[in-house]
């Protein structure tokens, strides 16, 4: 799948920058995320409107789709309640479709509307700076705050060490939940933010869901499949990490996070 990224902004209605948490929007700005078909037909359409205090009213759009006997082309309908189905009848690919909210708080949202308005996630193609030449921020970054401003890694980058596109992978994927204060039942903080050292992603104990698998840990050198991140986001079924998107495909970072695991069992790795 890909996805683009609209952003309308009010008048005169700047955005309150953060490095390391999330960007506040002033009431009245709108974000638009587009999902679709890598080959360019959209699946469906995510609109978030600023209340002002940091939390959304958050819809959803779904477009025509050919299976339901519409073109490619017919108008989006917004999704009135939650429905999880598959993805143009393909039983292979699940699909979660949100149903409205009225104050979405990033902080604690789990699945579904996932807003992520932060430096981290959207520091790329140079367009922060752009926005900042723009004067779209509440005061101008200096170059130095321009400079310093954390990045995610590409999963394929292969320049770029082994655990920090890991590490990448888990904060745009899991950090949402899996957070000092988020509702992710777990003792591990996905975001990159923290250093791996007190991430606790290694031998981590569990707080629940060991999938019945003998001497289960969060990462065990070496032992992918007792590893329960491994397991986890290899799942096909309803115990599958994320939540929501369920199908029979695999996970991106599955085979760089296997080489990782059996590289810690020979004192690799870190």
């Amino acid at each position: 799948f890909a996805e683009g990224t609209w952003l309308k902004l009010p008048k005169s209605g700047k955005i309150e920058y953060s490095r390391d948490g999330d960007w506040r929007f002033r009431k009245g700005a709108m974000v638009l995320q587009d999902f679709m078909y890598m080959w360019g037909r959209p699946i469906e359409t995510h609109l978030y409107e600023s209340n002002g205090d940091g939390t959304f009213r958050a819809s959803a759009y779904r477009w025509g789709t050919v299976s339901a006997g519409a073109s490619e082309n017919a108008d989006a309908a917004i999704v009135s309640r939650s429905i999880f189905q598959p993805l143009d009848n393909d039983n292979d690919t699940m699909w979660l479709s949100p149903g409205p909210v009225v104050r979405l708080d990033p902080k604690t949202a789990i699945f579904g509307f996932q807003p992520q308005f932060t430096s981290r996630q959207l520091n790329r193609d140079g367009q922060i700076e752009k926005w900042n030449r723009s004067g779209w921020f509440t005061k101008r970054l200096t170059k130095s705050e321009l400079e310093d401003m954390p990045k995610l890694d590409h999963l394929q980058d292969e320049n770029v060490p082994e655990i920090e596109r890991i590490r990448s992978y888990l904060d745009s994927n899991c950090a949402s939940c899996h957070k000092p204060g988020g509702a992710a039942r777990g003792f591990f903080d996905a975001r990159i933010l923290t250093s791996f050292e007190d991430q606790n992603l290694v031998s981590d104990e569990l707080m629940a869901g060991d999938l019945g698998i003998e001497g289960a840990k969060l990462v065990v050198p070496g032992d992918p499949e007792k590893s329960i991140l491994y397991q986890r986001l290899a799942r096909k079924d309803g115990f599958r990490m994320p939540p929501g998107s369920v199908n029979s495909k695999d996970s991106p970072v599955l085979p760089l996070l296997e080489k990782w695991i059996r590289e810690l069992g020979n004192g690799e790795g870190n």
